[in-house]
């Protein structure tokens, strides 16, 4: 997925492009740039994971992130509101959702699903006023 700055200070989450791979490095650049704004803002999912999605990395690209969360935990759970996945969050696989449980809680982040794009929207304006 690819960091979509475009709306600040909701920031979402995008697929790749079809045949394009993740560019890990630029969006680990891009989540610290976010963070030396100091300006809190939202993640937002425009889908539901797939296990694979917070699985399959290379061992470089699990170092990378686990070295940025480590780093920047603290600025991360300060200025990020959440993150809203776009999608039903009470069906998940038992599996997905003890990896997202993990991820989650790497970050220092609270997850809310919503119905669609206009209710992530929505969600994510109040996380920013709450």
């Amino acid at each position: 997925m690819r960091l979509d700055v475009e709306n600040f200070p909701i920031i979402w989450m995008r697929e790749e492009a079809d045949g394009q791979e993740e560019d890990v490095a630029a969006t680990r650049d891009l989540l610290i740039g976010l963070l030396q704004r100091d300006e809190r803002f939202v993640l937002v999912a425009e889908r539901l994971p797939n296990l694979s999605d917070l699985t399959e990395a290379s061992p470089d690209e699990k170092k990378m992130r686990a070295e940025l969360f480590k780093t920047h935990r603290g600025q991360l759970t300060r200025l990020c509101a959440g993150m809203i996945i776009v999608g039903s969050g009470s069906n998940l696989p038992q599996a997905l959702a003890k990896a997202m449980t993990a991820f989650t809680a790497a970050m220092g982040l609270s997850v809310a699903f919503a119905r669609d794009v206009v209710e992530a929207e929505t969600v994510a304006r109040a996380r920013l006023a709450g």
